[in-house]
């Protein structure tokens, strides 16, 4: 039976402070609990490289490493997102985590896939390929809770430099955050690899990790975290601003028990809105007592929020229950990626004000459409154009009627044959030499027409900001034929 520590005596070893008579066996007993739990915590290297390697390379690559927990004996592994890339971005210039090598101390890296992703956490779940048979993960406290005053130790790791050698840090907590969802805060400076680092209670037990709470959709002033921990937290974490928290285990037990699919998470959710930020001008001009909100410019036809009955000129301010502090359009992003971030089929909570009155909706999160960075292309390399699929970002950048069908040319050949002719990027063919082009099926079949007639020229009928024109283009043929 596990023997736990006095909370007197290794309350005044953590806060730094040493009982009059027993320096030793606080000493003794502090190094037990580090003993305990220091091989439940391990690093995690992986290597960024593009989603979609480009033409004749590999494309940029880079090294990195994070603090993870082993959480069972099957190798499961908990540690942070930061790593892995919202969804949509072009694939190209996106980063993804791949070759992915947990160390475990006095043996050779060992490899591990990602299983799992939950993007409202921000935690990956991570799984060795061949697990060693004297693993030693976790023992999580299930029914553990802290309050004000209690003191905890973190154990994370120093960096690549010293080998990822474990580390402990004691500290307190000293804020218990209830909205939207049970976190602690402590009073210290986490360094170097300790975000996903294991927290053990005054008892000796295993009660949770250091997680990241993503800031929200604050404003551009706010969104600065407000202390040395945030700082840190921030220059360690990448891209994703937050509060370095810990994360009690019940919040991420469903997690291990069912990682959330990697693919699944891939899928962004969205509201179908076309958005404005709710600046300083406006709410003094509307009269209005809130911190932000955004203003509903258009709803997108058969979207989550045109089924929910928002219309143009509603503004949000509130989501799931919290303010909605956007004013200036750097912070649209910020709410965008949220939203998208949610889950498809996921049912969330609105509160918006319509013509000054409050009012709430329900709805649940559909799948965002294809982005131009994510619809099929098609390549037709002796006219020297790639043409894509027409995306909703398209539709929204030119204006253009929903029911517009025909292809996007996305890339041209330098000096090619259609930029010659005069096409350009953002063109939406709609007809080739009279025949209508309707996607990529039918543009492929007059492409191969093309190579199979050989003409002289050929005519594309195409939209351009709104506007129609016909495009004549000469051909690498001239007129021979094969």
């Amino acid at each position: 039976m596990r023997r736990s520590i006095p909370g007197a005596v290794l309350a005044a070893l953590l806060a730094g402070t040493a009982a009059p008579a027993a320096d030793e066996g606080e000493g003794a007993a502090f190094r037990k609990l580090f003993e305990t739990h220091k091989d439940s915590v391990v690093a995690v290297t992986y290597v960024l490289r593009p989603r979609e390697k480009p033409t004749g390379g590999e494309g940029r690559k880079v090294e990195d490493a994070l603090c993870g927990v082993v959480a069972s004996a099957g190798g499961l592994i908990v540690t942070s997102a930061d790593p892995f890339p919202d969804p949509g971005g072009d694939p190209k210039t996106t980063l993804i985590p791949v070759e992915f090598k947990v160390h475990l101390r006095g043996r050779r890296p060992l490899e591990a896939e990602a299983v799992g992703l939950d993007r409202e956490l921000n935690l990956a779940y991570l799984k060795l390929k061949q697990p060693p048979v004297d693993l030693k993960p976790a023992a999580f406290d299930e029914a553990a809770r802290l309050e004000v005053g209690d003191r905890v130790a973190v154990i994370g790791l120093l960096s690549r430099h010293d080998e990822y050698a474990p580390i402990v840090y004691p500290a307190m907590v000293n804020a218990v955050l209830d909205k939207p969802r049970r976190l602690y805060n402590l009073d210290l400076n986490v360094q170097d690899l300790s975000i996903g680092g294991l927290v053990v209670s005054g008892r000796g037990r295993a009660v949770g990790i250091v997680g990241e709470d993503l800031l929200r959709e604050a404003p551009m002033g706010e969104r600065v975290p407000a202390n040395a921990l945030a700082i840190l937290g921030s220059i360690t974490q990448g891209r994703r601003v937050g509060y370095p928290r810990v994360f009690p285990y019940g919040l991420f037990a469903a997690g291990l028990a069912a990682p959330p699919p990697i693919a699944e998470q891939d899928r962004r959710s969205w509201l179908g809105i076309i958005m404005q930020p709710l600046d300083e001008n406006l709410i003094d001009y509307w009269g209005l007592d809130v911190d932000g909100g955004i203003i509903i410019s258009s709803v997108v036809e058969n979207s989550p929020a045109e089924r929910a009955g928002l219309a143009a000129g509603d503004v949000l301010v509130e989501l799931q229950g919290e303010p909605v502090k956007v004013k200036e359009e750097e912070d649209l992003g910020d709410f965008r990626r949220r939203i998208e971030r949610m889950g498809v089929g996921r049912e969330i909570a609105l509160t918006f004000l319509r013509r000054g009155e409050k009012r709430a909706a329900a709805l649940t999160l559909a799948e965002a459409p294809l982005t131009a960075w994510s619809v099929e292309e098609l390549e037709d390399e002796e006219l020297g154009l790639t043409v894509r699929e027409i995306s909703l970002d398209d539709l929204l950048a030119q204006n253009l009627d929903p029911a517009t069908r025909g292809v996007v040319v996305s890339e041209m050949e330098q000096a090619g044959w259609a930029q010659i002719g005069g096409l350009q990027l953002g063109d939406v063919v709609q007809a080739v030499d009279g025949r209508r082009v309707t996607d990529l099926a039918s543009f492929r079949t007059q492409s191969e027409r093309l190579k199979e007639e050989r003409p002289e020229g050929t005519l594309f009928f195409v939209l351009r900001q709104s506007e129609t024109l016909f495009v004549r283009l000469k051909t690498p043929w001239g007129g021979r034929r094969g």
